[in-house]
């Protein structure tokens, strides 16, 4: 082989290296999110179903809460996921921390009058996030600006454990969680914390609370379901 061929297939075979761009898998998923109609109709549709369901939940007699995850439930950080494509970058805690802080994220539909309602109508309105405690200023500063209030005591943060359970738990000696929202299995029990197959599983057992007690946003950009499946056999790909 000459060596000008050897020379141009390595080059190829660099450029190729450099064009690689982490971010190619999540970007079908990303513009779904940001550009279909879809994703604004599944959010309102959620928020619309919750709606109704305050008045057959309304008790006086008892302290009612509602649960609501932050990040694609309440708070759409679809700009940030544009941005890690466009720099052709990994996810990482510095430049999520950085697009916290600008307090950018624009609402969800739906999100900011159904807790409106709710609060109207008595229930507390208590949100559980993983992002870090650190950020609690601004995630309360994007809130605000977004149209929804929150008490500082009502805004738990992330401390030592992504799991939710303890948070939940905490929240549950104070008052009957009568629904909880947000976009992954994990936001809603402990139950959804264990494998792909697992996850499955109890989705199944508990289809009754589906749009009953458990309300779901889509997210097709990021979440548990990707890392769940990472590394498994995907041959049953239909």
């Amino acid at each position: 082989m000459k060596v000008s061929k050897l020379i141009f297939i390595f080059i190829f075979i660099f450029l190729c290296g450099c064009a690689h761009n982490p971010q190619d898998k999540f970007l079908m998923g990303n513009l779904y999110f940001q550009k279909s109609s879809e994703v604004k109709a599944l959010s309102l549709q959620a928020f619309n179903a919750a709606s109704d369901n305050l008045k057959r939940l309304k008790n006086d007699k008892v302290n009612q809460c509602i649960i609501l995850d932050v990040d694609e439930t309440i708070l759409d950080n679809s700009l940030y996921q544009g941005w890690l494509f466009k720099a052709r970058e990994n996810y990482s805690s510095k430049t999520w921390d950085d697009w916290v802080l600008t307090a950018n994220a624009s609402a969800v539909p739906g999100a900011v009058n159904f807790i409106e309602k709710a609060k109207s109508m008595g229930f507390k309105t208590v949100f559980i996030t993983n992002r870090k405690s650190y950020l609690k200023n601004a995630t309360l500063n994007n809130l605000s600006k977004v149209g929804v209030k929150v008490e500082r005591d009502d805004l738990l943060l992330r401390t030592i454990t992504s799991s939710k359970v303890d948070r939940r738990s905490a929240i549950e000696k104070t008052c009957r969680i009568e629904m909880l929202i947000g976009d992954s299995m994990a936001d809603f029990s402990e139950v959804f914390e264990g494998t792909h197959s697992e996850r499955i599983k109890k989705v199944s057992e508990l289809k009754e609370d589906f749009g009953r007690r458990y309300f779901v946003l889509p997210n097709p950009m990021y979440g548990d379901w990707i890392r769940k499946i990472e590394g498994q056999n995907l041959k049953s790909y239909k």
